[in-house]
């Protein structure tokens, strides 16, 4: 089973445990057989700028940026 936590950026020490406790109950199972996970945030902005998209090449360019957007989490 893979599991989504969310760790804040800054811990204050006499508060790690009870933070990494917290962080850990809220996580999120993923489902088993899920596919590769991407930042979608980033790939919707590298398609608000990117020149080949308004020229038109779009299948091409939209199936190459999502064939090489970066990993977060690999397909189970």
């Amino acid at each position: 089973m893979q599991t989504i936590i969310d760790i804040p950026d800054i811990i204050e020490m006499h508060k790690f445990e009870e933070t990494m406790i917290q962080a850990l109950l809220n996580g999120k199972n993923l489902p088993k057989g899920h596919g590769r996970l991407i930042d979608a945030e980033e790939l919707r902005l590298d398609i608000q700028t990117d020149e080949q998209m308004r020229l038109g090449e779009h299948l091409a360019w939209v199936e190459e940026r999502i064939d090489n957007a970066p990993t977060i989490i690999e397909a189970d």
